[in-house]
């Protein structure tokens, strides 16, 4: 939902890569490949890595090399890397209006100005709403969430936009 309400004409296709994987360049590059075999119409590769507690420079220099090899090796397919400081819900929670009618506001009143300073984001709404459920709950407050609210509450969520542009 997020993507489609930073670019709405999109069309897009996942597919799940395991995270050790994702700062493996010779790993990547089989698994955009194996996409573009079956996708030659793609125009761009978001690989998406949450930090999960990591900093994001970390993983931001590694995730670097493995684009850059990327867009060597694939050279009519732009490829970036979103670093999610530090997972979706961080994004999720910099959308506090949602997170209101979603979850309630007295959730919402509980979230951090600056939701990306969360190390573990899941938990920390876990444990302000107990009835709150990743799998039903993250994509009805991703419809919900004002992308300019989430922009201005979460630096990370500029680079998917930018991505995007």
């Amino acid at each position: 939902f997020l993507m489609k309400k930073l670019r709405s004409d999109l069309e897009i296709r996942k597919r799940r890569v395991p995270a050790g994987d994702m700062l493996a360049p010779e790993k990547m590059k089989a698994y955009v490949r194996h996409v573009l075999a079956h996708n030659a119409d793609l125009e761009r590769v978001l690989i998406f890595r949450d930090c999960e507690c990591t900093p994001a420079e970390t993983l931001a220099a590694s995730a670097r090399r493995v684009a850059k090899y990327l867009n060597v090796a694939f050279p009519n397919v732009k490829t970036c890397f979103i670093i999610v400081v530090h997972a979706l819900e961080s994004w999720l929670m910099g959308a506090p209006s949602a997170v209101e009618r979603i979850l309630g506001e007295q959730v919402a009143t509980g979230l951090p100005t600056a939701p990306e300073s969360e190390c573990r984001p899941r938990q920390f709404l876990e444990s302000l709403a107990p009835a709150y459920d990743h799998m039903r709950d993250d994509p009805r407050l991703a419809q919900l969430a004002g992308v300019q609210e989430i922009l201005g509450r979460c630096p990370s969520f500029g680079t998917l936009r930018d991505a995007l542009l």
